[in-house]
């Protein structure tokens, strides 16, 4: 039987996501069907439930488990880190040396543990939605047809150097930026299009939390047929992580050493990669 797959999002923006960009795309990849689902955070007195935002991990786990008792179902979550409660699994246990990748996988695997259920798939977002409308600022201009967000997009990428670095301050996360650069901005209707128009492959290549070995070694060989080198090890002894670190497409590859090859991006993030020689 074909699987179904419910989605636990804080929102309705993350609900618009889904329903736009990911859920055709895990229909093709052979879902039978995709639900996202607002987490519910209280009940009025009145009745009823206020949906949106997560202020306490007991009533999230406890909608995660409710879930993951259709057992035939994948269940998966898309929420922001930096929206967590603090009583999350996880949360405040890393290294104070741990990049902020590091901490996203230190929760979900925390998390993971806490529940324990073979259907479920956590995945948290490093920074809130709004961090994927970074990942191709011209979107922005095709869906509102001004350049006025797509200019302020590529002015705070200049200096941030990527998506996922993009600070997530109280007046300077992605969604602060966005409406300073464009007031009329609409969370729930501008931010899910402009992401469709955008497309999940490259939302996936272009955030660093979704790219995985497959798609860095698809990536680097490319590169490398261009630039007649050899790989002689898996993409699995990469060495230094960078939270900056995009998309390989955007480097350019030269020496610094026997075995090491310099990826350098334009906006001067550098990361050595120990996998080729010359």
């Amino acid at each position: 039987m074909t699987r179904r797959c419910h989605v636990l999002v804080e929102g309705q923006t993350e609900q618009a996501f889904v329903n736009q960009t990911l859920a055709p795309h895990l229909v093709a990849t052979g879902f039978a069907a995709v639900h996202p689902v607002i987490v519910a955070t209280k009940r009025p007195a009145g009745g009823g439930k206020h949906r949106g935002g997560i202020t306490n991990w007991s009533k999230f786990r406890r909608e995660i488990e409710l879930l993951t008792e259709d057992s035939s179902a994948l269940v998966t979550t898309m929420v922001d880190f930096y929206g967590l409660p603090a009583s999350t699994p996880g949360v405040n246990t890393w290294s104070a040396s741990a990049q902020p990748p590091e901490r996203v996988a230190t929760v979900e695997a925390a998390i993971a543990a806490d529940l324990d259920r073979p259907n479920l798939l956590v995945h948290v977002m490093l920074h809130e939605f709004e961090t994927l409308v970074y990942v191709d600022p011209a979107a922005a201009t095709s869906h509102l047809g001004s350049d006025q967000l797509e200019r302020g997009l590529r002015a705070d990428l200049l200096v941030c150097g990527s998506p996922e670095a993009v600070d997530d301050g109280p007046e300077t996360a992605p969604s602060k930026r966005i409406l300073a650069h464009y007031p009329k901005y609409g969370k729930v209707t501008d931010g899910p299009t402009i992401t469709a128009r955008i497309g999940i492959d490259e939302i996936r290549l272009d955030t660093l939390d979704a790219m995985s070995a497959g798609d860095l070694t698809e990536e680097v060989s490319e590169q490398l047929e261009n630039l007649d080198i050899e790989m002689v090890a898996d993409v699995d002894e990469v060495i230094s992580t960078s939270a900056s670190f995009t998309n390989l497409s955007d480097f350019t590859l030269s020496s610094t050493s026997t075995g090491k090859v310099s990826a350098t991006g334009q906006l001067g993030v550098v990361r050595v990669i120990n996998i080729f020689t010359l």
